[in-house]
């Protein structure tokens, strides 16, 4: 059943990262940056459409590239978030209104 096995930090280390991520962007407040304005409008197509790319990149073997855990993390998120949003943006442009309905953007 359930064994307690001591105290987990992950939890921890994602709070500090969420406070972290948190200040620097109240930091930047007023700095408009053109790739973040883009990344919060297709947000939500972002998140529908990201596991469709994670699981094209692991069927074609591309998700473990290099040997380096991190390198693959970041360049795999870097890949299936840059692939979302050039879906989105195409769908929107192909369907207009109507890709809201399909993809959310």
């Amino acid at each position: 059943m359930f064994e307690y096995g001591g105290l987990n930090l992950v939890l921890s280390q994602i709070l500090l990262l969420c406070l972290a991520f948190f200040g620097l962007l109240e930091r930047c407040r007023d700095h408009r940056s053109e790739v973040l304005t883009l990344i919060s409008a297709t947000s939500f197509a972002i998140f529908f459409l990201h596991m469709i790319f994670l699981m094209v990149l692991k069927k074609l073997d591309l998700a473990n590239s290099t040997e380096i855990a991190w390198v693959d993390v970041a360049l795999s998120s870097t890949v299936v978030v840059a692939l979302s949003i050039a879906c989105a943006v195409a769908a929107n442009r192909i369907l207009g209104a109507k890709s809201r309905m399909l993809v959310g953007y």
